[in-house]
């Protein structure tokens, strides 16, 4: 099963970043550090790698692919100032490219969106209504990369972005330990009945 982005019906809408009333130095501070955030508005279908498929439901909210933008700002600018050789020089180049590369709401659009929601919840809710857990960050990952091969067979690609997972993804898994989130999974639109029991 192939071709579940953008394209073929995920229905989304954008969060606003606010700037509107802050002051120069806070609009530009926000601009910098904070993400664009989209929300689904109707349950969506995602490919499950080993057959079926991972349901995204509505009012479930993400960032896509989210490399920090100050990253890559200080990153370029320090380049720029302390040129770096041999296998730092690299490695600094490296990231740039993968984050010039990786596009939040591109073709990964819905490997990203499943990656979300398995690192927030530590879930992920199948086609027909059972919650498969996720046990730790590597599995999200796992699960982020084969859903990608399943949606768009981009594997190179797909390899670029899992790699960038791994290296930030961990914080995320943690902060998300720590803290539950404000909007319980099982509170989410999935157009269907959950079998809670699979849990």
């Amino acid at each position: 099963m192939k071709a579940y982005g953008i394209d073929q019906g995920m229905q989304l809408e954008t969060i606003p970043i606010e700037t509107v009333g802050k002051s120069f130095a806070e609009k530009y501070w926000t601009w910098l550090m904070d993400q664009r955030r989209v929300r689904v508005i109707r349950p969506f279908h995602v490919p499950r790698p080993n057959g079926g498929t991972y349901i995204l439901p509505s009012a479930f909210d993400f960032d896509g692919g989210s490399i920090p933008r100050w990253l890559l700002v200080l990153a370029v600018i320090a380049n720029q100032i302390f040129p770096l050789h041999g296998w730092a020089g690299y490695t600094l180049m490296a990231m740039i490219l993968i984050g010039l590369m990786i596009e939040r709401f591109g073709l990964m659009l819905a490997a990203f969106a499943v990656h979300d929601f398995a690192v927030r919840y530590g879930v992920l809710i199948t086609g027909d209504g059972r919650v498969e857990e996720v046990p730790n960050v590597s599995a999200a990952n796992s699960v982020m990369r084969r859903v990608n091969f399943a949606t768009n067979d981009m594997i190179l690609l797909g390899w670029v972005a899992h790699i960038a997972v791994v290296l930030g993804a961990w914080r995320a898994w943690s902060a998300n330990r720590k803290t539950k989130p404000a909007v319980d999974w099982r509170s989410l639109d999935y157009g269907m009945q959950l079998q809670l029991d699979t849990l």
